[in-house]
């Protein structure tokens, strides 16, 4: 969906695993604020979103704290370079400060990073 792209495929760049970082961001922003970061009336309109546009968050924005809004927004910064790897993203402080309340246990958090291990080779 384009929905989901990051700007180095749309403007058919070079691309890596950041690119699975921006698709992580989308999804986040949809589920705090209840829309898509970049949209249009047709698909062209959705590239040059994404390519031109910074995510709004909505009429939620207000109900969100700063550090999940800078969270989203670090997963979707246009450039690949400066965009956080998944491990990185995973000290940030709003995940970090709140996945005790989430009491995932040790042996599913292994499991979990064995997966992403073994997806990336």
């Amino acid at each position: 969906s384009p929905l989901y792209m990051a700007p180095e495929i749309v403007k058919e760049e070079t691309y890596g695993l950041k690119v699975d970082v921006w698709s992580l961001g989308v999804i986040a922003h949809i589920l705090l604020s209840g829309a898509p970061p970049f949209y249009g009336k047709s698909t062209l309109d959705i590239y040059q979103s994404i390519v031109a546009d910074e995510p709004q968050f909505g009429r939620f924005k207000d109900n969100l704290t700063p550090e999940a809004i800078e969270f989203t927004r670090q997963m979707l910064e246009k450039d690949p370079a400066r965009r956080p790897s998944a491990a990185e993203l995973l000290q940030h402080p709003w995940l970090r400060d709140n996945a005790a309340e989430a009491a995932v246990s040790v042996n599913v958090a292994e499991e979990i990073l064995a997966d992403l291990t073994a997806f990336q080779k």
